[in-house]
C-alpha cells in the first residue's frame, strides 16, 4: 500500500514538472502582445538613427506648399506631407515632434498644392495620431533627446486600418494590396496642429519624420518653422505734410498750431507729440 502511494506520487510529480516546463517553454517563445514591441510608442528617431540621404519629404501648410506658417495663439494649422524613398523593407512609420503642450489630430479632406497628392492620405491616412502607450491620444511621448525644441512626440497608429502591416502598427509601402496608394516607397499623411492659447509670440519648430529600414533603421526629417503671432500692428503710422499756422514766410507768432495727417492701416492714430527747441510742445493733429 505504501509502495503504491509512493509510485502514484512519483507519477504526479513527473507529470507536474512536464506541464510546468511546457508552460515555461511556451512563455519564452510566445511572448504576449505587450512585449512584442514595447517602445513603438516612444521616440522613433531614438532607435532609427541612420539619416536616409535619398529620401525626401515635401510639405504644405494650410494647403500651400512650403515649410513655414504663421498662426495665432490658440489657433490651428494643417500640415500635409509626402514621404518618398524611406521604407526600404516595404513597411514604414510616421512621426511628428511638436513644442510642449501642442496637440495633434488627423487632418481634413483638403487638396494641398503638393504634386502627386492622393486623397487616401487624408485624415492621417485613416490612422490615428497617438502618443505614449497609445492612449490617451493627447498624451505625447518624450522626443526631447532628438528634438530639444520639439519634445512632444506622436506617431500614427495604423493598426486596424487598410494600411496595417500586421506588426508594430506600421503601414505597408510596397505597392501590395495593403499599400492603399498603390505606389511603393511613397506615403503621405496629414495633421491638424493646435497651438495653446497662452503660447508666447515667437518662432517654433515642428518636425515630421519618415521612419524606415533603408539599409538599416533609418529616418528622414523635415522641419517646419511656425511663427506664433496675434497679428498685432508692428508698422508705425506714416505722417503726411506738416502744416504750421499761422505762418508768414519762415516766421510764426508766439502762438501757433501744427497739423499733420497720419495714415495707418491697423489703428486710428490721429496725433503725435513733438518738441520745440528740445522742450515738449503741444500735440500735433
Amino acid at each position: 500500500m505504501t509502495e503504491g502511494c509512493k509510485r502514484s506520487g512519483g507519477h504526479f510529480w513527473t507529470a507536474f514538472m512536464a506541464v510546468f516546463m511546457l508552460c515555461a517553454f511556451t512563455g519564452m517563445i510566445m511572448p504576449g502582445d505587450a512585449q512584442a514591441w514595447p517602445t513603438k510608442f516612444g521616440s522613433c528617431a531614438s532607435c532609427h538613427t541612420l539619416a536616409d540621404t535619398d529620401a525626401t519629404i515635401t510639405t504644405a501648410t494650410n494647403g500651400t506648399a512650403g515649410t513655414t506658417v504663421t498662426v495665432a495663439p490658440g489657433g490651428t494649422f494643417e500640415l500635409d506631407f509626402i514621404i518618398r524613398n524611406v521604407s526600404g523593407n516595404g513597411v514604414m512609420g510616421i512621426e511628428l515632434a511638436v513644442p510642449t503642450g501642442w496637440t495633434v489630430a488627423g487632418g481634413t479632406a483638403n487638396t494641398p498644392s503638393l504634386a502627386g497628392w492622393k486623397t487616401v492620405w487624408d485624415s492621417a491616412a485613416s490612422g490615428v495620431w497617438q502618443g505614449d502607450s497609445k492612449a490617451p491620444v493627447t498624451n505625447p511621448y518624450d522626443a526631447s533627446g532628438q528634438w530639444a525644441s520639439s519634445p512632444d512626440g506622436r506617431t500614427i497608429n495604423f493598426a486596424g486600418s487598410g494600411w496595417d502591416s500586421g506588426g508594430r502598427d506600421a503601414a505597408f509601402d510596397d505597392a501590395s494590396g495593403g499599400d492603399l496608394d498603390g505606389t511603393a516607397n511613397e506615403m503621405g499623411a496629414d495633421a491638424r496642429i493646435m497651438v495653446p492659447g497662452g503660447a508666447a509670440e515667437t518662432t517654433y519648430t515642428v518636425v515630421v519624420n519618415g521612419i524606415g529600414h533603408e539599409g538599416s533603421k533609418s529616418f528622414k526629417s523635415q522641419t517646419i518653422t511656425v511663427t506664433v503671432s496675434s497679428g498685432s500692428d508692428s508698422t508705425p503710422p506714416t505722417p503726411g505734410t506738416v502744416t504750421v499756422s499761422p505762418e508768414v514766410t519762415t516766421f510764426v507768432p508766439a502762438a501757433f498750431t501744427i497739423t499733420t495727417p497720419f495714415t495707418d492701416a491697423d489703428s486710428a492714430v490721429s496725433g503725435c507729440e513733438y518738441t520745440l527747441n528740445g522742450a515738449p510742445g503741444p500735440t500735433a493733429f
